[in-house]
C-alpha cells in the first residue's frame, strides 16, 4: 500500500470517527443542524468510498493490464527467436538434404564402372585384360568384384571377394 492509498484510507477513518462522535452528541437531543452534518459527512464518505474503490479498480486494471503487456512482449520475444532457431534448422537441413543427393550421386558414380567388360566363361574381364571378376556382383549391382583363384586338387576354382560365390572349371 503507497503512501496516497494510506492517508486516503486515514481521513476515511478520521470522518468516521468524527461522525460517529456527531451521532452520539445528536442523539441526546432532537435532530439539530449538528445531525443533518453528521448525516452530510456519512453521505460525503459514502461518496468517498465509492470513488477510492472506483481508483482501486482502475489502477488493479492499469496494474493488471501493464504485466499482461509485459509478458505479451516477453512472449512475441521469445516467438522471435524461436522462429529464428527454426529457419536456421531448415537452412541447415536443406544444405545437410543437398551434400546427401551429391554424396548419393557419386555412390551411384562409384558403384557404375566407367569400364567396358565381356564375358569370357563364367567371368568378366575388362577391356586391358584385368580380371576374373564376378558375374553375379557385377550383374546385380553392376560392381566390379574380383574373386580369387583357387586349386582344390586337380579342379580350379574361383571365389568372389564380395558375395563368396564360389565357381568351378575355371
Amino acid at each position: 500500500m503507497d503512501d496516497g492509498q494510506l492517508a486516503a484510507e486515514f481521513r476515511l477513518y478520521r470522518s468516521v470517527v468524527e461522525m460517529d462522535e456527531h451521532l452520539r452528541k445528536a442523539t441526546g437531543e432532537a435532530m439539530t443542524a449538528e445531525l443533518l452534518q453528521a448525516m452530510t459527512g456519512m453521505k460525503t464518505m459514502l461518496d468517498s468510498l465509492k470513488l477510492l474503490k472506483g481508483y482501486g479498480d482502475e489502477v488493479e486494471d492499469v496494474q493488471k493490464r501493464g504485466e499482461f503487456m509485459r509478458i505479451i512482449g516477453e512472449l512475441s520475444l521469445e516467438l522471435a527467436e524461436t522462429q529464428i532457431r527454426l529457419s536456421s534448422e531448415l537452412r541447415a537441413k536443406e544444405d545437410l538434404e543437398r551434400v546427401i543427393k551429391e554424396l548419393q550421386k557419386e555412390i551411384d558414380e562409384l558403384k557404375t564402372p566407367t569400364v567396358a567388360v565381356t564375358l569370357k566363361g563364367n567371368h568378366y574381364f575388362t577391356e586391358d585384360g584385368q580380371g576374373p571378376y564376378c558375374v553375379g556382383c557385377y550383374d546385380a549391382k553392376r560392381r566390379l568384384a574380383r574373386v580369387l583363384l583357387t586349386q582344390a586338387g586337380p579342379i580350379r576354382m574361383a571365389e568372389c571377394s564380395q558375395c563368396h560365390n564360389k565357381i568351378s572349371g575355371f
